[in-house]
């Protein structure tokens, strides 16, 4: 499959919409009580708050000079220290997420780009990769928000074809451990196995990280129509079966898949990691808020 063409992701309108979420959000975080960042790192960086008139016990060293010659007084400049963490942003790139249902690979673009520049703007380190049975950068330690086109054209990248295998992936994946990392894992939960995913679960639980994992489904993933003979497809293994479907039939299929999720979600509670069902019909603002909320590195940057 060539690379995934649809540019939904990409509309001037929406990227207006997420800068102008980002702005939004980043003056509700300056409205808040500041205060330390929980995370334990040593990766903080000096931002300059404020000034303030210098007075016999300040360190000379922090005088502003260029402001003295302009105003013939003694100012201090004010700093506050900033915990600097590393985001990373690990998207499934199989053939699952754009086929039969490319809305899911939309949204993995969109999320994409929403937790890339929440980190951009935050002034953090950013970091997106593709995972198939490798993981493998298209964005690498960026910062600033003058990278933005740069995440724009990593995501862009994204291919979505081949299979999955998320077991063997992130046991060989360890995000840097020079700061703090918060890993966002986007994905629909299917690989070669039903327990592939979670399996891969123990890996994750060791990174030096915050680990949230976003399970992307479509809107109408989960239920099946027993009114004619279903053909399924495994797109990635390209494995066929063409079945006559009885109303008790899809009634049994949607409890098994409800209780695959559910199994993934409490698999992903016992090793600490966050874990959020977004469907493609789900409001996207709300659920990007909903997300980021469970944790603590991110909150006030989105």
């Amino acid at each position: 499959m060539a690379n995934f063409e649809n540019t939904e992701a990409f509309d001037p309108d929406f990227l207006e919409h997420l800068r102008g979420l980002t702005v939004r959000l980043q003056q509700r975080k300056k409205m808040r009580q500041r205060g330390g960042q929980l995370s334990p790192s040593s990766g903080f960086t000096r931002e300059f708050k404020d000034f303030r008139s210098y007075s016999r016990r300040d360190d000379y060293r922090e005088i502003d000079w260029n402001l003295f010659a302009r105003l013939d007084r003694l100012f201090i400049r004010l700093y506050e220290e900033v915990q600097e963490f590393h985001v990373h942003v690990l998207c499934d790139d199989s053939l699952s997420m754009a086929e039969p249902m490319p809305e899911k690979a939309v949204l993995v673009q969109k999320l994409s780009l929403a937790f890339g520049l929440a980190a951009l703007v935050g002034n953090h380190r950013l970091s997106v990769y593709r995972v198939t049975d490798s993981i493998e950068p298209v964005v690498s330690s960026i910062k600033g928000q003058g990278s933005f086109q740069r995440l724009i054209e990593g995501v862009k990248s994204l291919r979505f074809e081949g299979q999955t295998n998320c077991q063997s992936a992130f046991s060989d994946f360890v995000p840097t451990r020079r700061r703090y990392g918060v890993v966002f894992i986007l994905t629909d939960g299917f690989g070669a196995s039903l327990s592939d995913l979670t399996n891969a679960l123990t890996p994750i639980s060791n990174w030096y990280a915050e680990n949230h994992l976003i399970q992307i489904l479509a809107a109408s993933e989960g239920q099946l129509d027993s009114s004619s003979d279903l053909r399924f497809e495994e797109v990635e293994t390209k494995r066929s079966l063409t079945l006559q479907i009885s109303p008790e039939d899809s009634s049994l299929y949607e409890k098994m898949f409800e209780e695959f999720c559910d199994e993934l979600s409490d698999s992903c509670t016992a090793k600490g990691v966050a874990y959020q069902r977004w469907r493609t019909s789900d409001e996207f603002d709300r659920l990007l808020l909903q997300v980021l909320s469970k944790g603590v590195s991110l909150q006030g940057d989105m």
